[in-house]
């Protein structure tokens, strides 16, 4: 019997999710040899399906790029286009009979894609009453409903049937709608699994360069044309302070070269974009400028002091304001319910506080230890009890998944 799985990746951090859960997959699958002809289909980068082809039979339908965009107004502009993409993945699902559908992340995407699909199954199984179509539907990554729109939350269980979630305050939103599956009831249940990035592990041999200073931009084309300036600026007023300061630009492949043309010139200026490379130079710095997001977190796994920042469009900005009820933005400090990492964000993501902020960092060694001490205490709190990795778990729910399809 064949088991059919399909993916869709919508980003970049979604398709680096869904690597190393099948890195994990691929060498338990060596050990469970009874468990063959699987087939994957999806939304993913082409790499993808290059490095797993040996262990799977495997088909892009369509490279997560198609699917990066960069905030509301984004979305909102490039709507029809979106919407068309989504029917295509929504027919190949349909044409492919899958077992199980996994989405990753990027919740417009996977909600649009899952409500097409559960409307197809509920008219399948009406169609035959004799028999009961039982597609499942999976989704790693919650949407952000402790910062807006916190009904996603009942959304998503009446669509899905598993949610793995990342951040232990995110329970108290999904226990609520958990159900056990009968004839009727699709069933659905919420795992916390803590986040991959939370587990890095340091090489304490590194030592700390105090003129070594790391930048990230984000990992859209989108978010780096947006903040090249802000940032060009800021290493232009550290140099002022001490031209001996160096920089290293953390990017993905995908943003390699938009990023090389804008800053490849600038003295002291290396731009790292091997992700081996990336977790030693992190640690190496002293202090690293990050935009906002998840890498924040690996970022202080590695032991490494951070100032954050973030801008976006007015039209994306005006949505903030009246939707998003948090006060802060970096995960820490979200936990945290306090500021233990200085960001900045729109008016206040400016050049001046950018190098003033890096720059006290760098010359004040007990406040970068407070930041590091406050961040430990956090990573704590975002990992399982049971030592668990997000990959672990996940890797575990899918071969059990597997086996009861056989």
């Amino acid at each position: 019997m064949n088991i059919k799985i399909f993916l869709i990746c919508g980003e970049k951090s979604g398709n680096e999710i869904m690597e190393n859960i099948f890195n994990k997959l691929s060498n338990q699958l060596e050990e469970y040899k009874d468990i063959k002809n699987i087939e994957i289909q999806g939304v993913f980068d082409k790499n993808f399906e290059e490095k797993f082809n040996k262990n799977f039979k495997i088909k892009n339908i369509l490279p997560y790029q198609n699917f990066s965009l960069f905030g509301f107004a984004d979305i909102l502009f490039n709507l029809p286009s979106l919407l068309d993409k989504i029917n295509f993945v929504a027919k190949k699902i349909i044409d492919f009979q899958p077992n199980l559908i996994i989405t990753i992340d990027s919740y417009e995407l996977s909600i649009k894609v899952a409500k097409k699909i559960n409307k197809f199954v509920k008219k399948q199984n009406l169609n035959n009453s004799n028999t009961q179509n039982n597609i499942k539907l999976w989704h790693i990554v919650s949407p952000s409903v402790w910062a807006y729109f916190p009904k996603r939350a009942k959304t998503i269980a009446k669509y899905y049937n598993k949610l793995f979630y990342f951040f232990p305050f995110e329970e108290e939103y999904y226990k609520p709608f958990e159900r056990k599956e009968t004839k009727y009831n699709k069933g659905f249940v919420s795992i916390f699994t803590g986040f991959q990035s939370a587990f890095q592990e340091k090489d304490k041999n590194i030592i700390k360069d105090e003129k070594l200073i790391g930048i990230t931009l984000g990992s859209r084309i989108g978010e780096i044309m947006r903040h090249k300036n802000l940032i060009l600026s800021t290493i232009a007023k550290l140099k002022i302070v001490d031209d001996k300061y160096k920089f290293i630009i953390f990017v993905t492949n995908d943003t390699y070269e938009i990023v090389k043309q804008h800053f490849d010139n600038i003295k002291n200026v290396e731009i790292i974009t091997d992700n081996d490379e990336k977790k030693r130079n992190i640690q190496k710095c002293s202090v690293i400028i990050s935009k906002i997001g998840t890498n924040n977190i690996e970022i202080g796994a590695l032991n490494t002091a951070m100032i954050t920042y973030y801008t976006t469009s007015c039209l994306t900005s005006l949505f903030i304001k009246i939707f998003v009820k948090i006060k802060f933005f970096n995960i820490y400090n979200i936990v945290a319910k306090k500021q233990i990492i200085p960001e900045f964000t729109q008016k206040q993501a400016t050049s001046y506080n950018l190098a003033k902020t890096t720059y006290f960092l760098l010359t004040n060694h007990y406040e970068r230890s407070i930041q590091l001490k406050n961040i430990k205490q956090i990573l704590n709190i975002i990992k399982r009890e049971d030592g668990k990795t997000p990959v672990e778990i996940i890797t575990n729910e899918i071969m059990e998944f597997m086996y009861s399809v056989l």
